[in-house]
């Protein structure tokens, strides 16, 4: 679901004068490259598979884990390019498994290696289980894939970073602060990119998303209070990304110029920005399980007004504010008009130490969410946890 542009505050794409400066080139090298995208299927992943297709990739082999999904891109890609040449290709199949082992060792051919799979979720550092995935997928997975970009010699290796890397508060972000210096590491052999933004407007699992899906099940809308985030579209995600994977020069990190005072914005006008583009207006309820019962008598097609609850911030992890520049980093904000690049520097991160900090945690067959947590915080001195005891599961 592409946004309108009054919706998030700006009448036009983000990055169509970049974008169109840069065209050329951009054209000249993806049509004589090869890819492979992994986390092809999601929502960011997709919209860099319509881009990388649109500029007419040699090829691009498409890798996620989700079938469902994976269809769906296909038929994206099907109806949107009729007429493309790419030898496009997909694979349902998990990173780091036995079968994308055996798929790196049959396919050694690709100029750039592109990873957009996360786990992204602040609620999933809620269970050691879930966590301790987390930081294999953002972290040791990012090592894996490196190495093999390196022993294929790709051109570049690009993984996506957050927002929520700078100043971390809480274990999603402290793990790609991590994946930021694990692939700063690898600087020396291959080139390195990435991206970092804001909160993608119905990216699988966004809060926007999830309103979509309330509205579709008959359920009151939660409106979070005291958060400001910025937001960006699918098509702007995927764009930004690929100016990083064609563009990106070693360490580089490129980032969305949006403006405190213009796009800085409360979930509480986000989300009555988007009732009204739906022809809604709040009527906010005190009481959940009243606003869950007006939810679920009437359909949404049937009324005005749609029953709302505010809900305090107060869950572990959340940061008030985005911000995407951390502290001694300094941007070049001259090289592009919408997008910032900021260089990462070498860091005294010993990755070899953390891996065996982290086996001896697995070997003990019990490991606990603190126990992660504490190694987190060992490892990223600028990680300072917002522990309340209250998850994003605990809530309506």
């Amino acid at each position: 679901m592409e946004v309108k542009r009054n919706f998030l505050l700006r009448n036009d794409d983000l990055l169509d004068y970049d974008i169109e400066s840069n065209r050329h080139e951009l054209k000249n090298i993806i049509s004589s490259s090869r890819f492979m995208v992994v986390g092809a299927a999601g929502s960011i992943g997709s919209a860099v598979v319509l881009q990388l297709i649109k500029y007419n990739a040699l090829s691009v082999y498409a890798i996620d884990i989700s079938e469902n999904n994976l269809a769906e891109l296909v038929r994206d890609v099907r109806n949107s390019f009729p007429n493309s040449n790419t030898n496009f290709k997909t694979f349902s199949i998990a990173l780091g498994s036995d079968e994308f082992t055996c798929f790196q060792e049959m396919h050694q051919d690709f100029d750039y290696i592109i990873n957009l799979s996360a786990m992204k979720h602040v609620r999933s550092e809620s269970n050691p289980y879930s966590l301790m995935r987390m930081i294999d997928l953002n972290v040791v997975q990012t090592s894996s894939l490196i190495n093999y970009a390196i022993s294929i010699n790709a051109k570049n290796y690009f993984s996506v970073s957050s927002d929520k890397s700078v100043n971390p508060a809480n274990a999603m972000g402290a793990s790609k602060c991590m994946m930021e210096e694990v692939m700063v590491g690898f600087s020396e052999q291959i080139n390195v990119s990435s991206a970092r933004f804001a909160n993608v407007a119905f990216s699988d699992g966004s809060i926007l998303h999830s309103m979509k899906n309330r509205l579709h099940k008959s359920q009151p809308i939660v409106v979070p209070t005291g958060i400001k985030r910025y937001f960006i579209s699918q098509r702007e995600a995927g764009e930004l990304c690929l100016m990083a994977i064609i563009l990106g020069k070693n360490r580089e990190i490129f980032f969305p110029k949006l403006e405190e005072s213009k796009h800085l914005m409360e979930f509480e006008e986000i989300i009555k920005n988007y009732m009204i583009n739906e022809g809604l207006s709040p009527l906010f309820y005190e009481n959940e399980k009243e606003a869950i019962k007006s939810a679920s008598s009437q359909s949404e097609k049937e009324q005005k007004f749609w029953p709302c609850i505010y809900s305090k911030t107060n869950t572990s992890g959340e940061k008030p504010f985005e911000e995407f520049i951390g502290l001694n980093e300094k941007p070049d904000l001259s090289r592009f008009l919408n997008m910032g690049v900021l260089k990462l520097k070498k860091k005294n991160f010993n990755y070899h130490n953390f891996i065996e900090d982290l086996n001896n945690i697995k070997l003990t067959g019990k490991w606990t969410r603190d126990d992660l947590l504490q190694l987190l915080k060992q490892y990223v001195p600028t990680f300072i946890h917002n522990e309340t005891g209250k998850f994003l599961d605990d809530k309506i």
